[in-house]
Formats: C-alpha cells, sequence, structure tokens
C-alpha cells in the first residue's frame, strides 16, 4: 500500500489519469476542435484572422452628362409666335396629352400645346405668359425652355474684310443690342480666307433695317444658310 491506497486502487488513478491526456491529445488533432478554439480566440481578441481587409478603391459612379438650357426670356417687346420647348430629362418622346394635364392651373398663360419631334411645343397668349411657364417652373420634372430662335435673330452686312467683326459688338449704333459677330470665311487652294460678309446676332426676332460703324450705314439682310 503507498500512503494508505492499494496497489488496485492506485492502477485504477493511473489509468484515469492516461484517459484524460489521451483525451486532450485527440481534441488538439481534431480540425473541428481547433477550429472552435480559433473562433474563441478570435471573438475575445475582437479580429477574426481570417478575414482579409478589403483594399480596393470603390470605383466612382459615372454621371451622366446633363445638356444645359440657359434661361431665356421673351422681351415685352416681342412680337410673337411666343413659343416655349418642353423636353424629357432622359431624352424620351414628350406626351402632350400629359404635360397638358399638368398645366391645367396655368391654362389661362396657354393658346395651344403641340407636337414637336420628341419634344413638345407650348404657344402662350403673350410673352408675359411665355416668362411665367420658365420663371415659375411650373414643369419641374422636365427640361423647359425658349428657343433661341424666338430670341435671337440674324443678320448679314457687307463690310471689307480689314474691318474686325468686334467692332460691330462694341462699337455699332443699333436699335436692336447686338450680341455676337462672326467674319464668314470660305476655303480656297491657298487656304481659309476673309470674306466681304459679317454675320451678326440681334436680340430678339426683328432685323433692324440698317446699323451704323464709324458713321457708315451699313444696310442689314436676313441671313439664310449656304
Amino acid at each position: 500500500m503507498v500512503g494508505g491506497k492499494s496497489d488496485q486502487e492506485l492502477q485504477i488513478a493511473v489509468h484515469s489519469i492516461m484517459e484524460v491526456n489521451d483525451s486532450n491529445k485527440d481534441d488538439q488533432n481534431n480540425p473541428k476542435n481547433n477550429k472552435r478554439k480559433h473562433d474563441s480566440e478570435s471573438d475575445e481578441s475582437g479580429k477574426d484572422d481570417n478575414l482579409v481587409p478589403n483594399n480596393k478603391d470603390q470605383t466612382n459612379q459615372t454621371k451622366m452628362s446633363k445638356k444645359t438650357f440657359d434661361q431665356r426670356l421673351y422681351k415685352a417687346s416681342a412680337t410673337g409666335p411666343f413659343e416655349v420647348i418642353v423636353s424629357s430629362t432622359n431624352r424620351t418622346k414628350v406626351n402632350p396629352f400629359t404635360v397638358g394635364k399638368l398645366l391645367q392651373k396655368n391654362e389661362s398663360l396657354i393658346d395651344c400645346i403641340n407636337r414637336k419631334g420628341r419634344n413638345v411645343a407650348i404657344y402662350c397668349k403673350n410673352s408675359e405668359s411665355a416668362n411665367k411657364l420658365i420663371t415659375n417652373n411650373s414643369l419641374p420634372n422636365y427640361h423647359i425652355f425658349i428657343p433661341s430662335y424666338r430670341v435671337r435673330i440674324t443678320g448679314v452686312v457687307y463690310a471689307e474684310p480689314d474691318i474686325d467683326q468686334n467692332e460691330f459688338v462694341n462699337h455699332a449704333c443699333s436699335t436692336v443690342p447686338i450680341l455676337e459677330a462672326y467674319r464668314i470665311t470660305k476655303n480656297s487652294k491657298e487656304g481659309p480666307y476673309r470674306t466681304h460678309f459679317v454675320k451678326i446676332i440681334f436680340e430678339g426676332n426683328t432685323l433692324p433695317e440698317r446699323i451704323i460703324l464709324n458713321h457708315v450705314i451699313v444696310p442689314v439682310e436676313k441671313y439664310t444658310l449656304p
């Protein structure tokens, strides 16, 4: 006997210790148990070694280019027709009946609504009515604008090639405001050359009969595409 214990009891105790050690070895060699241990350690540390940080830069979303529309307005002296164009923000065909329904509260401003290609043309009673449709943002889900050919008109004048076109903008006297001027050029075998004609863009939709530059009276004719 050892320490008051029989040999049989000692053998049982040793055998029990050996079983525990063998069990621990099996647990260490078991992948499932290793995974549970790893998960437990990850939970305690707040980190997971299996998570790989995503270092990829996020791609920027491409922005659709949108056509910009200048807010043109009719002058009080404009003679009409007082046209306002309605176009879709996504370049689809505009339904004139839908536009008419949305403008019921503005019906006193409108003469009629017509199709114009994939757009819609609104013809107003006067310049003030057309301007109200623009400034009041009457159709917020559409592009609504006055076309440039209703508030600008192009004429042509005869002037020697050595006269700079900017002189007409900066120094010419005109009953109708001059917005822009361009020297008309043509091509030849020797290259482009300046003609005797200057294209002038006036404000409004009525051409003046003449303008004056350096005391010279210059007749104005309507410009037509060649």
